[in-house]
């Protein structure tokens, strides 16, 4: 997967990306989850953001489903969601490089 993602531009790899996470909350049956990820298209604001990072928590959460550990794949998920949360808001900032909600 890593070679995949190494050997593609990440405007390819988003609908594989897309398909991973409303696979997940299917599997999960999590229809609020699922409806959010194909209405909102908030995964167009976080994919470009953190790729490399992002398919391998997705290996993580893979290996822990396939593993049949639901404690790991929760404690990956749980991981992964931070990860993306923190890069989309280090990405946020203003002219002047600068976070814009004024932190340092």
């Amino acid at each position: 997967m890593d070679a995949l993602v190494s050997a593609r531009k990440s405007t390819e790899l988003y609908p594989l990306e897309r398909e991973f996470h409303l696979k997940i909350a299917q599997f999960a049956h999590c229809a609020r989850l699922e409806e959010e990820i194909s209405n909102l298209g908030i995964l167009d604001l976080i994919f470009p953001v953190s790729i490399q990072p992002a398919w391998r928590a997705h290996r993580l959460i893979v290996n822990a489903l396939e593993a049949r550990d639901p404690e790991c794949a929760d404690r990956e998920m749980r991981a992964h969601v931070r990860g993306g949360l923190r890069d989309a808001l280090a990405s946020v900032r203003d002219a002047d490089g600068k976070h814009a909600c004024g932190c340092k």
